[in-house]
């Protein structure tokens, strides 16, 4: 098909002359390469076809899919939090949201040693 509408001229909006030699030609072409081939290859290219058009359906099932799935993983992630910590004390959820103090340290060391790369990094581009 896409050879035939190849042979077409471009729709821009004004009325064109199709050759009809030509155009007879490609679909004379096209319907002798049809037939000269197999039963296996014609199965195999509406097989193609088939699953083609089943991969466009079920992505957009999956993508009409994926949103409803995370507002209902977040309504019970957040009735999920909301029972674990009302049985839980002002002290212990400070302590689960504080980081411990050696990765603090890592932390600032690390932040640190990023900001001395970064000026070495400006000291060597003002040298070029």
């Amino acid at each position: 098909m896409d050879e035939v509408t190849q042979a077409l001229p471009k729709d821009n909006g004004t009325s064109a002359s199709v050759n009809p030699k030509t155009l007879r030609a490609t679909v004379k072409n096209i319907f002798q390469r049809n037939q000269e081939r197999s039963v296996d290859e014609h199965m195999a290219e509406e097989m193609q076809h088939a699953l083609n058009a089943y991969g466009k359906v079920a992505l957009k099932r999956f993508i009409d899919t994926v949103p409803m799935i995370c507002v209902e993983v977040m309504q019970k992630f957040a009735n999920k939090m909301n029972h674990i910590l009302s049985d839980t004390s002002d002290d212990e959820i400070e302590r689960f949201v504080t980081a411990p103090s050696n990765t603090v340290a890592k932390m600032n060391k690390l932040k640190r040693k990023a900001d001395t790369l970064e000026k070495g990094i400006v000291a060597l581009g003002e040298l070029y």
